[in-house]
């Protein structure tokens, strides 16, 4: 066997993956699969275990996370733009060098860590990544499935004295699917009331959040025909800034968050995100995924006491007429 498979990758370039190459993390409902050759690791495979139904079933190699570092001593600029709906508005900007890494790219030491015996928590990491300056940096991300959801976060540990972490796109997704783009696909975005889309305009869709377009910090794609959903969110209950991005090229699905770090621009040591991004796979269409991110929005500060007519808001603000 082992002679034919040499001949095989001789003649035809075939790459073979070996068990030893995949890693797994799952639970009774979800299984995510990352492939890993000796310097590079991404996602592959995002299996809903109740059908074997994977919503990544064009995978393509992309970096799990992309950061931005910028010089420390840059000047800072405010600057708007845009505003359209669809259109992306930059708060801040940055003069001088930017400088990004990103997972496939960063020539580092690659682990992996299982946190939990069951396998449904595990950690990544990228150790020695070398910045422009010489200086170590470390990314670790943890992943953790609970239900039908899977919960990441990301931790940047960084050495240098000239450059500062300045964005974070995380987690990066390329490969849900759209072969038909017809009425039973489409995209629930938080835009206003909510609204549906059958394709992203101008291929590409980028809000920020918390704006008049996107209220609320969740997404989803619909497949109406297999009644599925792909579950897209932050669960920051502090509700910082950051931009959603979603975009399609040739029928393929390409999804990230872009985080704002706060104090941006001027921080030094470790960083973490102080709140998980959210993937999933559900059964049903947009009203299913509203009711997955209720129940965690209706425990937060900001929604846990209920509605105006039932909480201690002042009459007087209540009878305010608004239009």
């Amino acid at each position: 066997m082992k002679i034919l498979t040499v001949v095989a990758f001789c003649l035809f370039g075939f790459s073979f993956v070996s068990q030893a190459d995949l890693i797994k993390l799952e639970n009774a409902k979800l299984l995510v699969e990352f492939d890993q050759s000796a310097s590079e690791m991404w996602l592959s495979r995002i299996i809903d275990k109740a059908d074997d139904f994977n919503v990544l079933d064009k995978a393509a190699k992309t970096p799990l996370w992309e950061i931005e570092f910028s010089k420390k001593d840059a000047e800072i600029k405010t600057k708007f733009r845009g505003g359209s709906a669809g259109e992306p508005i930059d708060f801040i900007t940055r003069d001088g060098d930017i400088i990004t890494i990103d997972s496939l790219s960063c020539k580092a030491e690659i682990s992996h860590s299982y946190l939990k015996s069951d396998h449904s928590a595990m950690e990544l990491t990228w150790k020695n990544i070398e910045l422009p300056d010489k200086s170590p940096a470390e990314v670790k991300v943890t992943v953790e499935l609970k239900d039908n959801l899977s919960f990441w976060q990301i931790t940047i540990d960084s050495k240098s004295e000239t450059y500062s972490l300045w964005k974070i796109r995380f987690v990066q997704v390329k490969g849900f699917t759209r072969e038909n783009k017809n009425e039973d696909e489409f995209y629930i975005l938080s835009s206003g009331t909510g609204q549906r889309y059958h394709t992203p305009q101008s291929g590409t869709i980028e809000w920020n959040y918390p704006s008049s377009c996107m209220g609320i910090q969740m997404s989803s794609y619909i497949m109406a025909e297999k009644q599925k959903g792909v579950f897209l969110a932050c669960y920051d209950k502090d509700a910082n800034i950051k931009k959603f991005h979603l975009s399609e090229q040739s029928g393929i699905l390409s999804h990230y968050w872009e985080h704002y770090p706060e104090n941006m621009g001027s921080i030094s040591g470790k960083y973490r995100i102080p709140y998980p991004v959210v993937l999933g796979v559900f059964d049903g269409d947009w009203f299913e995924a509203a009711q997955i991110y209720k129940a965690w929005a209706t425990k937060q500060a900001w929604c846990v006491r209920g509605k105006m007519s039932t909480n201690d808001i002042p009459k007087w603000y209540k009878e305010t007429h608004m239009c």
